[in-house]
């Protein structure tokens, strides 16, 4: 939704040619001018070509062969996602055709395209069955027969292009088991730890994933850290939830004492330790790995820094059997303050208040393209890929449901406009990263499936 597209007409041929082989994704109809530049595009970069399986049969063939071009065989790297389209003159059939809903596609394209409705059957749902201890009490909201739960918990996301399920526990043990996931970790800073709150409460757990002392105050350790297992029943193992505050997701081993308030590294951040759990050789199966960065950074360079760091500790150290997923950033929204906020419709409604200052708001839009392209650039020579969770565009549309936003919790500040009260509009990024494992489990069995027969 960010993007600025316009159209432009060039006449020369040549230049043509090199914009078509130099552009990070391509989409174009079937054609030569297409099809040769777009064999000889660098490995990071991908082709989406529309053709009508009855005119362009060779293209079919194409995908799956390779070509010897003057002498030398060569591997296609480029990605031919081909498709019939309604009209060779009109290409928005294909641009806005929902792809299958278990298909590589749609853990890219989950999120980035629909809208929140308002629904008063999910807003039964989407209560916890208890509610966090931080958010048990809202004060001015007054319960009623037409209003029964707080406004910002009963909007549901309705995908344009691929279906998000409600994550719920047995589903999610299915989709650890098949996939030999055996813990999900969360590593980032305090919005990634209020997504591992909403986790556990969403599969159905009464208590609070932190569990506090009689006096019920949290000693600065467990805010930084804590490690429940989940249990799936007799019939299946369960996994583990870690979450590790680590602002910069950067690997520091000598952090300072975890129940001092200082911090332990960057300007005022918490980077505790969490490669060596991660990356442990004596842990049984694997795990999906939830990482983020980039509230705690005020600048494109040192984003570019700290992530490129990220990714060449996952070229070390993830595992075959691994699954990580990046979560996007997502800015605050100015003004959340305000009653009766509702969501938006569109992005631009929310770019409009973007200003540049401290906060570094105006530059998350960024930080997740140069996340993206150096995702892309990691894997085409990696050997196991890095999943993009894009929870941006569907976020950046709810200034509502915030802990600043009227009706506010007793415990809640009053100048918050970053992190949402629970439940609300976060649990959407659980139903998001659980939607994309089902089609990666599903894609999974279907590999498995075709390699059994070809035997």
């Amino acid at each position: 939704p960010r993007a600025n597209i316009k159209v432009e007409l060039v006449t020369s041929s040549a230049i043509a040619y090199s914009r078509v082989m130099e552009a990070p994704i391509l989409i174009c109809s079937p054609g030569t001018f297409c099809l040769l530049p777009s064999l000889f595009m660098e490995y990071s970069h991908s082709s989406y070509l529309t053709a009508s399986k009855t005119l362009y049969p060779w293209f079919y063939y194409l995908a799956r062969e390779n070509r010897k071009l003057m002498g030398k065989t060569i591997e296609l790297q480029t990605e031919f996602a081909v498709r019939p389209i309604a009209s060779m003159e009109e290409m928005q059939p294909f641009l806005f055709e929902a792809a299958p809903p278990h298909s590589d596609e749609c853990t890219f394209l989950r999120g980035r395209l629909g809208e929140w409705v308002y629904d008063d059957e999910y807003g039964k749902v989407a209560q916890y069955k208890t509610p966090l201890k931080r958010f048990r009490d809202f004060p001015d909201f007054k319960s009623t027969k037409e209003q029964p739960y707080r406004p910002a918990t009963s909007y549901r996301w309705v995908d344009a292009l691929c279906p998000v399920d409600l994550v719920y526990k047995e589903g999610l043990c299915y989709a650890m088991e098949e996939l030999g996931l055996t813990r999900i970790y969360i590593i980032g800073d305090s919005s990634s730890m209020q997504m591992a709150h909403s986790l556990w409460k969403l599969l159905g757990h009464e208590d609070d994933p932190v569990l506090r002392s009689d006096q019920g105050e949290l000693k600065q350790s467990q805010r930084f850290h804590f490690e429940r297992h989940i249990d799936c029943g007799k019939k299946k193992a369960g996994f583990d939830l870690v979450y590790t505050r680590n602002d910069l997701i950067e690997d520091k081993e000598k952090s300072s004492d975890k129940d001092k308030e200082d911090y332990n590294c960057g300007m005022a951040e918490y980077c505790m330790p969490w490669l060596r759990s991660y990356a442990d050789t004596k842990r049984v199966g694997g795990t999906l790995l939830i990482a983020n960065i980039g509230s705690h950074v005020h600048d494109l360079d040192n984003f570019h820094g700290y992530f490129g760091n990220f990714l060449d500790l996952m070229s070390e150290h993830q595992r075959q059997n691994d699954v990580v997923m990046i979560r996007t950033t997502v800015p605050g929204h100015e003004g959340c303050q305000a009653e009766n906020m509702v969501p938006l419709t569109t992005f631009d409604e929310f770019a409009e208040t973007l200003v540049a200052d401290y906060r570094s708001w105006h530059l998350f839009g960024a930080y997740n393209d140069i996340q993206e392209s150096m995702v892309r650039i990691h894997n085409s020579v990696a050997d196991h890929k890095v999943e993009i969770l894009d929870v941006n565009p569907m976020t950046v549309l709810r200034p509502d449901g915030h802990t600043s936003t009227p009706p506010i919790c007793s415990t809640c500040r009053k100048d918050d406009c970053v992190h949402y009260a629970l439940p609300g509009p976060l649990d959407w990024w659980n139903h998001l990263m659980y939607s994309n494992l089902i089609n990666l489990m599903q894609l999974k069995l279907e590999r498995e499936s075709g390699e059994k027969s070809k035997k």
